[in-house]
């Protein structure tokens, strides 16, 4: 169970807890933002989109 633990942003080894998962604030925002990217990109053109929490036309 000795696993080496990196950054799901930029890939480089963690230190500290058991459970964290990126290097500092930045990578984590970087990664959330992208993912956030990929979720609301519109498949289909002209279809009503979901932004926070108003729908985009």
């Amino acid at each position: 169970m000795n696993q080496e633990r990196v950054c799901l942003d930029c890939g480089t080894p963690l230190q500290g807890r058991a459970d964290k998962k990126f290097c500092n604030d930045l990578g984590r925002n970087n990664y959330n933002n992208q993912l956030t990217a990929i979720a609301i990109t519109p498949s289909l053109v002209g279809v009503p989109q979901v932004s926070g929490c108003c729908v985009v036309r």
